[in-house]
């Protein structure tokens, strides 16, 4: 561990939102690291199922496929969940975007943030950037041994690199500060309960009724082609890809990265 990234264990819990954090979550807190889910990764072998790592201030940050995340320091939630989930194949790891994405959600709902899921896993309110997650797993042989849930919640920042094209807090929602602890807890309060349900209809149905911009007609941009279309969510598969309804009727399906939201 490098020098710079000197960490202190949390000793004790501060009141959570709905009683007491389920004891099966252990707590690393750092001031600085370059990013808490590289630090679990490297780290792996040594961490319990359950262990979160919150760093205070994040220096290379990021998101899906190789997208940086831009956190300002001391403002804003970074942390990542190791999760060493039983007998979960491989082919369903979109069961762990559900379960942290609808976590995710729910934990802001119980707060009164109408917020909803932008596939595959960022959290919007109305037509802002929220919050955005990076989950990578490590596999023995057809199964997934251990994942590190990684996410970024914008709690306090309200001045935000001007190359990032719609973010928003929860500062700039409600009007006032926010307690990135209590965020936190309000989070893994909802994970715990969801945990459960992990692999179950419930879980996918909770994750894809509520998905943003579900139903409605909007303008795509084909990430292969650079042209535009109109289309509409009809669903999203369970091995992740999104199903849009041509304006003629027929269907298509892309991956991440495939198609592009024009806002």
């Amino acid at each position: 561990m490098r020098e710079s990234c000197k960490y202190t264990q949390f000793l004790h819990h501060i009141k959570p939102m709905e009683g007491p954090i389920d004891a099966r979550f252990s707590f690393l807190r750092f001031h600085t690291l370059e990013s808490t889910n590289a630090w679990a990764l490297e780290h792996l072998g040594e961490l319990d199922n359950l262990s979160v790592i919150r760093a205070d201030c994040q220096t290379a940050g990021r998101g899906q496929r190789g997208n940086r995340w831009l956190s300002a320091p001391g403002e804003n939630l970074t942390f990542s969940v190791v999760l060493r989930p039983e007998s979960l194949p491989a082919r369903d790891q979109m069961q762990l975007t559900a379960l942290s994405s609808v976590a995710l959600r729910e934990s802001l709902l119980k707060a009164n943030y109408p917020v909803q899921i932008k596939w595959p896993n960022d959290i919007y309110f109305r037509s802002r950037k929220l919050a955005g997650m990076l989950i990578e797993n490590r596999l023995e042989g057809d199964r997934i041994a251990a994942s590190v849930i990684g996410i970024g919640l914008n709690v306090n920042q309200t001045g935000f690199d001007p190359t990032i094209p719609n973010p928003t807090s929860l500062r700039l929602i409600c009007g006032g500060p926010v307690g990135c602890d209590h965020a936190l807890e309000g989070f893994l309060g909802s994970l715990a309960s969801w945990l459960p349900k992990l692999g179950t209809d419930e879980l996918w149905n909770a994750y894809t009724s509520e998905l943003w911009g579900l139903g409605t007609r909007r303008q795509w941009s084909d990430c292969a082609t650079g042209k535009t279309f109109f289309g509409t969510i009809t669903g999203v598969l369970k091995d992740g890809r999104l199903r849009v309804t041509m304006d003629n009727g027929t269907e298509r399906l892309f991956a991440f990265k495939e198609i592009g939201y024009i806002l």
